[in-house]
């Protein structure tokens, strides 16, 4: 809950923002290398694939939306 609670705080953002903030944190967790899983990702023993780390941003980072 530590990072849950620090991910929109550090953004300023206010605290209706919470549950995407666990979801996205949940989805970073299981994204990540565990030594005690021999560096796999617990997201590669649910799904069997490799995760798409692609979308992973900085709380609060600025984007673009490109329409053609």
């Amino acid at each position: 809950m530590g990072k849950v609670r620090c991910a929109p705080k550090d953004a300023n953002l206010p605290a209706n923002w919470w549950p995407e903030a666990l979801k996205y944190m949940a989805y970073v967790q299981n994204c990540a290398p565990m030594s005690r899983l021999i560096n796999w990702t617990p997201y590669e023993l649910v799904k069997g694939v490799s995760p798409d780390v692609k979308a992973l941003q900085v709380w609060d980072s600025v984007c673009f939306a490109y329409v053609h």
